[in-house]
């Protein structure tokens, strides 16, 4: 997972698998851009998944009614004649 839009800074989350016995390598490797716990990018995960379902959107609430102010006078109109 990239992070982006940190404080100018980007960087890596590794997931659960790369800190396994087969996996690894630099992303794993603790530095001071990289301090996260093993279960920090599952925790992004589900706290962004919470996040987005917050943003679903409401539904529409049903437009007013127009006032009655009278009927139409479409075709109560004569004929157009030049």
């Amino acid at each position: 997972m990239v992070v982006e839009l940190a404080g100018g800074t980007v960087g890596y989350v590794p997931g659960a698998e790369p800190f396994g016995p087969g996996g690894g390598g630099y992303e794993t490797v603790l530095t001071s851009y990289s301090n996260l716990v093993v279960e920090a990018g599952a925790l992004i995960v589900a706290g962004s998944l919470e996040l987005a379902a917050e943003l679903a959107p409401a539904p529409e609430p049903p437009l007013p009614t127009p006032r009655f102010t009278g009927p139409w006078d479409y075709g109560r109109r004569g004929p157009e004649i030049d």
